[in-house]
């Protein structure tokens, strides 16, 4: 197909903050492909700064927990198999947030975040996810915290939205030594700012985890109902996937409001010493 015989192009993906940031590299590679066309994509409001600046397998794994031991496609990938037919070439780049203020110039600054400071000085936790099954406990981030601050002497930095303020206070309550709390904000870009002056985050299977992704920030991400199957791993960064393995997992592929057997040993059973060992292990 000759490029200039595309002029527009449309894309809806209304929510969620995770999706849509699984949908820049194909955003970023249009643009490549067709670099005259105009490009609209269509994102609910409370999103809509993620691309301001820019430049049938869940089915058998939630019911039937076939599919494993094939080969994961990423979702950002599946993303750009839709556009198949006007061949999108994969560029080997990952997700994209631009701020405002790194709208002029002419590199992604975090492409420049290169080596890796482990154990981190400063690390981010993000206990927030929007079903309960995808939260990890309170308590266990609390104490997660702690051991990096004895053993490394890390400083914490607590993220979260308007949404996550109950469970993110209630971490901050029982974590015994002062931290910065950057939680409560209702802009992606503040949230964004102080993920990037860190060296690393800890997190859910949440939209936060596929920021840190955008940014290059290196993440240990927990998950509990849900698997990397389903293809929402952190896309093209330094990361590492803490999670046990159950024969009631997945139970959902989006999240559920309470464990449908009653005991969530899939997130009861991972304790903050694992955390810890596996963030520790994660390299360029």
């Amino acid at each position: 197909m000759n490029p200039n015989e595309v002029t527009s192009i449309c894309i809806i993906r209304l929510s969620s903050m995770g999706d849509i940031l699984l949908i820049t590299p194909l955003l970023r590679q249009l643009r490549n492909q067709f670099p005259h066309a105009r490009i609209d994509m269509a994102v609910a409001k409370r999103f809509a700064e993620i691309i301001r600046y820019f430049r049938k397998q869940k089915l058998e794994l939630v019911k039937l927990k076939k599919g494993f031991g094939k080969p994961i496609i990423p979702i950002a990938e599946r993303y750009r198999s839709t556009a198949n037919a006007l061949k999108v070439q994969d560029d080997k780049k990952g997700l994209e947030l631009w701020l405002p203020e790194e709208k002029d110039l002419g590199f992604y600054p975090p492409e420049k975040r290169i080596n890796i400071t482990n154990p981190p000085k400063l690390l981010a936790i993000a206990p927030g996810a929007r079903h309960f099954t995808k939260r990890w406990l309170p308590e266990r981030f609390a104490e997660t915290a702690l051991l990096f601050n004895e053993q490394f002497n890390t400083q914490i930095v607590l993220l979260g939205g308007t949404d996550d303020r109950e469970i993110c206070n209630e971490v901050r309550r029982q974590i015994p030594f002062p931290i910065t709390d950057a939680t409560g904000s209702t802009s992606i870009y503040d949230t964004t700012r102080a993920l990037d002056l860190t060296d690393g985050l800890i997190c859910n299977d949440s939209g936060i985890m596929h920021l840190a992704a955008a940014r290059h920030v290196p993440v240990a991400a927990i998950f509990g109902s849900t698997v990397r199957e389903f293809g929402f791993a952190p896309y093209r960064v330094a990361n590492t996937i803490i999670e046990k393995e159950l024969d009631c997992r997945p139970c959902t592929h989006i999240g559920r409001d309470e464990c449908p057997l009653g005991h969530f040993k899939c997130m009861n059973l991972i304790s903050p010493e694992e955390v810890v060992n596996q963030y520790l292990s994660i390299k360029n």
